[in-house]
């Protein structure tokens, strides 16, 4: 071997052992298992930290690996550097056209940036290729609430509905899409459906209250922001909201300043970014 080729080797190697963390057990096993073995375990990794780390081995074996290109842009995406999510979604789908996860996140990035047109070309795709997957059909009912179609959203979570039933994020979205109808008594009905399947779920409490204030119950109102402030005191968006409604109850002076919301939020992220929305 020249020296060339073994400096190469060396780079190669510290590299590799670089996007693993420092795991050379990971390392090694990765060159016998193979990419498509590695984006599997990824994907089924829950921690993004770690995760990651498979999909970047995957990539260096295979630079083509249009899965190993997704889930590095997940990556990306959920540490909200949506440029660079963005330039490997679109890595994948040139090296797969029809990767679907790829297709699917880049509805999402096409929502973030408030392209709707593109976000339906890539939602519509998703479902070409994943006829029996809800989750395609919510992302496509997320492009036309973004339009405030809120008849067709609904349609679309429906039929996600009835593929996979009794899901709550699928609730809050017919919830949602009521809500920007301004029939706030069917958005209550909706979020009631979600919070009896997920009771824990301060964001489905808080978006109730908003739209049982929206009807002037605000003593119901005040009970529901109570709970979810109860299950995430620390939400910006929840003691924005407990204001607003105490300030129509008469419990605060309405001269009294709101407190701040900020950016990390998870009603912020969820209802603004759709970051919760990936597939790695």
């Amino acid at each position: 071997m020249s020296k060339g080729k073994s400096g190469d080797t060396r780079k190669n190697l510290r590299m590799a052992i670089a996007a693993t963390g420092g795991t050379l057990l990971l390392l090694v096993a990765g060159y016998f298992a193979g990419p498509p073995i590695l984006n599997v375990i990824g994907r089924s990794i829950k921690i993004p930290a770690i995760s990651v780390r498979f999909h970047k081995v995957a990539l260096l074996i295979d630079p083509r690996s249009a899965d190993a290109w997704n889930g590095i842009g997940t990556w990306y995406c959920l540490n909200r550097n949506f440029p660079e999510g963005k330039r490997h979604f679109e890595a994948a789908l040139k090296f797969n056209p029809n990767n679907a996860r790829a297709t699917y996140n880049m509805a999402m990035i096409c929502l973030i940036n408030r392209d709707s047109d593109k976000a339906e070309q890539y939602a519509r795709k998703t479902i070409e290729l994943t006829p029996n997957d809800p989750d395609a059909y919510v992302r496509l009912g997320e492009v036309f609430a973004e339009r405030c179609e809120c008849d067709a959203a609904f349609a679309m979570y429906q039929k996600a509905d009835k593929i996979r039933p009794g899901n709550p994020d699928i609730f809050g979205k017919m919830g949602d899409a009521f809500f920007r109808k301004r029939d706030f008594r069917k958005a209550v009905e909706y979020y009631n459906k979600a919070i009896a399947l997920a009771p824990k779920d301060f964001v489905y409490q808080a978006q109730k209250a908003e739209a049982l204030q929206s009807l002037g119950r605000f003593k119901e109102a005040l009970s529901s922001i109570e709970v979810a402030a109860r299950l995430a005191p620390k939400d910006s968006v929840v003691a924005y909201l407990r204001h607003s409604i105490k300030v129509n109850l008469g419990l605060i002076p309405a001269d009294t300043p709101p407190p701040p919301v900020t950016d990390n939020d998870k009603m912020v992220i969820e209802k603004q970014q759709k970051v919760s929305g990936l597939d790695i």
